[in-house]
């Protein structure tokens, strides 16, 4: 057996992010490895960027990380990284010279980013939009308010992801290996993303976010028209009763953005 690495019992008890303390999985065994590797890539980039400074060059260089995936750890489902959960979708992405961006982007973004630092014209048809006019707190008049989760393989499925929420559907039965898109979805998920980053509270078919719920329906199906050219059914998911929760849309802005959530008063 092979001698365990002295940064490996360095980090075993550091933080966890938090739905891994709520669910099964591999988290616990596989956590301070992924960790060391996160330390191992900050040194690499450490060496480039001397390097990079040591030419005179680091100034007129733009560095970009990112990945094809989030680690899941399987701590939800059996295939970890074909799901729609924040810690498989969201995508770790760093670039320097930029600053922070708030609002969700995709990884279609990278390439018109590049291009733009370069001072090379987009061509025609990217999907893409560059992020140089977010950073500094910016904005992109052009730019939709959600992004686009595209699921294959293991599954067929789609989501739309707002500052706040995430909306997701799946298709039912579908051969997920050979088949890219599907005409029929079914309602899957709901997450209020402010109040449970987490996502353990799943609020699809709940009857006080029906209009959440619709709004961010239009918004995939809008995506899903412009960047595949298919116009599928999504069958709403069945009605469960709110209970003490609701959503009073506030009085302006998109109905799915702007929600306050509270408790009906004791009787």
């Amino acid at each position: 057996m092979a001698a365990e690495h002295p940064e490996q019992r360095r980090v075993t008890r550091l933080w966890g992010v938090g739905d891994f303390a709520q669910r099964p999985g591999g988290a616990h065994r596989h956590l301070a490895g992924y960790l060391g590797q996160v330390k191992r890539v900050d040194e690499g980039v450490g060496r480039l960027r001397d390097a990079l400074r040591s030419l005179g060059t680091e100034d007129r260089t733009v560095l970009a990380w990112t990945a094809d995936h989030g680690s899941h750890f399987r701590t939800r489902n059996s295939e970890y990284k074909r799901w729609a959960h924040e810690s498989s979708v969201r995508v770790p992405l760093a670039l320097t010279g930029g600053g922070l961006v708030r609002r969700p982007v995709g990884t279609v973004d990278l390439m018109p980013t590049l291009l733009e630092a370069a001072g090379i014209a987009v061509p025609a048809g990217v999907q893409g939009r560059s992020l140089l006019p977010l950073t500094g707190g910016g904005h992109d008049p052009g730019r939709a308010e959600s992004v686009l989760v595209q699921i294959s393989e293991d599954r067929v499925g789609r989501a739309v992801r707002t500052s706040r929420w995430k909306y997701v559907v799946d298709a039912p039965g579908a051969d997920a290996w050979n088949e890219p898109d599907a005409e029929h979805y079914a309602e899957t998920e709901l997450y209020d993303l402010t109040a449970d980053p987490y996502e353990l509270d799943n609020l699809a078919g709940l009857v006080s976010h029906r209009a959440v719920a619709g709004g961010l329906r239009a918004e995939l199906l809008e995506w899903l028209a412009r960047i595949e050219g298919v116009e599928p059914v999504v069958e709403r998911a069945a009605p469960r009763p709110a209970g003490q929760r609701r959503a009073e849309p506030f009085p302006a802005g998109a109905p799915w953005e702007g929600v306050r959530f509270g408790h009906r008063p004791a009787l």
